[in-house]
């Protein structure tokens, strides 16, 4: 299951602001103009000690950088990858937990502002029993 939770906020700003200001900050891509839809920062597969998706129960996803945050949480086993901080920049920490396995923590997890939007970071949270 993905989750894009930025997406939302970011189309309401874009349309308020007349898509004028949020172009003309972009660089031009191979087309001349900026893509407009938002790129995730952070892209959170969450795995078994295996490698296996969808095999974690309970997951909960927290990601911060500073007061800013987002979070899922999961009855089931259907959490397998997460998509956040669309087109933000920042140096991000994230942790998982669920049911019977130890908790995921990292730490300084940067995303980089590439041209137009952000340098897409992949981070494999790992559950070990």
């Amino acid at each position: 299951m993905s989750r894009r939770a930025d997406h939302k906020t970011l189309s309401i700003l874009a349309f308020a602001l007349g898509g004028a200001a949020l172009l003309a900050a972009c660089n031009q891509g191979a087309g001349g103009a900026c893509q407009v839809d938002p790129v995730p920062g952070l892209n959170i597969s969450v795995v078994d000690a295996a490698g296996n998706v969808g095999n974690v129960l309970n997951v909960k996803i927290v990601v911060r950088d500073g007061v800013w945050g987002d979070s899922i949480t999961s009855n089931t086993r259907n959490v397998t990858n997460f998509l956040t901080a669309f087109d933000r920049p920042g140096t991000y920490s994230i942790t998982v937990t669920g049911t019977a396995v130890k908790t995921f923590a990292i730490t300084g997890v940067v995303v980089q502002q590439n041209g137009c939007h952000v340098r897409e970071r992949d981070v494999t949270a790992t559950m070990t029993p």
